[in-house]
């Protein structure tokens, strides 16, 4: 139970990457990476898992940022 977008800001507030090729979750464990990879998928994110991260595509950059931003501005490189 919860609001799905505030899990996701508290996962990248811990463990988020805002690269330039799109917003990453970083982790090494599995299970969880196919867990955000199911979230983004229900959330019409498309997203790719990577060897340590599972990342948002450029192409669903926007949606992400629109929901995320008070943690994408504090956090901006």
């Amino acid at each position: 139970e919860g609001d799905i977008w505030k899990y996701i800001e508290g996962a990248y507030d811990s463990d988020g990457d805002f690269s330039n090729s799109g917003p990453r979750l970083c982790s090494y464990d599995e299970e969880e990476k196919k867990f955000i990879k199911r979230i983004y998928d229900h959330l019409g994110l498309e997203s790719s898992i990577q060897t340590n991260n599972v990342y948002v595509k450029v192409s669903s950059a926007d949606q992400f940022f629109k929901n995320v931003d008070p943690v994408y501005k504090k956090r901006r490189p």
